[in-house]
């Protein structure tokens, strides 16, 4: 028996099985057996979806790091940040100048 340096003849030799003597080693019921459950893998992580929670916070002023690092700690992920007018509420006028910023968190529900 020659010992090459590529593994697959090593594997070939040791054994005596050539590639195309896989299929016919299988029967029928380990082919059904094999394709049940990569369906089953496939079904149960397609059928598993993960709740979210969100929480919002509006403030006239940017948060800091700090802040984000203490939403973080608690399993807060920010996805989205965004600066709104303000909309005052006697004259229903749009302020362009007067801002607030919105922040968006979510994290897994527990």
């Amino acid at each position: 028996m020659t010992v090459r340096s590529c593994g697959t003849v090593f594997v070939r030799a040791a054994f005596h099985v050539r590639p195309h003597d896989i299929t016919k080693i299988m029967n029928t019921t380990t082919k059904t057996l094999l394709a049940g459950i990569i369906t089953a893998f496939i079904v149960v992580g397609c059928a598993t979806t993960q709740s979210w929670e969100y929480r919002t916070r509006t403030t006239k002023e940017r948060i800091g790091k700090a802040v984000l690092d203490r939403y973080g700690k608690s399993g807060w992920e920010l996805v989205q940040f965004e600066r709104i007018p303000v909309v005052e509420t006697d004259t229903n006028h749009v302020s362009t100048t007067n801002l607030e910023y919105e922040y968006i968190f979510k994290r897994p529900k527990k």
